[in-house]
């Protein structure tokens, strides 16, 4: 039997016992599945999750905030300890698990200068138009970048930013 097979088997036995419990199961059934056709996908020889396997979904998956990202580790969590449960090998994460978000420094690099071409704008050094042109291709280059066509220090020289 594949990895895949056997994960989606595991996560159906899960959802099978927590809903005979009494448990909800709809945010299991949407959220997990895709991270085991990421699994099946990607580490097709694989035996068991790993942290690799985490740290690669979280950092693929686009997630909107770090709080969807923490209810995913919990949910992970709650369906490594259950394949552990039945004597099968699976890396459980920590309650403090996460992963270091480097597809937040595009923004963080964009929000400096937006502040600062926003305040010429405002003090008549940029027109309006010129601000809107500039945040049009900057939201352009962010997405780029947080795409990985373009690095972030490309990115912050585009920008400007000395820091």
């Amino acid at each position: 039997m594949s990895f895949f097979n056997e994960l989606t088997i595991d996560l159906r036995t899960m959802l099978d016992v927590r809903s005979s419990l009494g448990y909800a199961t709809a945010t299991d059934e949407s959220t997990l599945p895709p991270f085991i056709d990421y699994c099946g996908n990607n580490y097709p020889g694989a035996t068991s999750i790993t942290k690799e396997m985490i740290d690669g979904w979280l950092a693929y998956y686009p997630f909107k905030c770090s709080r969807a990202q923490a209810v995913f580790i919990s949910l992970v969590r709650h369906y490594t300890r259950f394949i552990r449960s039945l004597g099968k090998e699976a890396f459980i994460p920590d309650e403090d698990y996460t992963i270091r978000y480097e597809r937040y420094r595009p923004y963080i690099a964009f929000q400096k200068a937006y502040k600062r071409n926003h305040s010429r704008q405002r003090v008549g050094k940029m027109s309006q138009n010129e601000f809107y042109e500039w945040s049009e291709e900057a939201r352009l280059k962010r997405g780029e970048c947080e795409a990985g066509r373009l690095t972030l220090d490309e990115f912050k020289a585009w920008l400007g930013n000395k820091r």
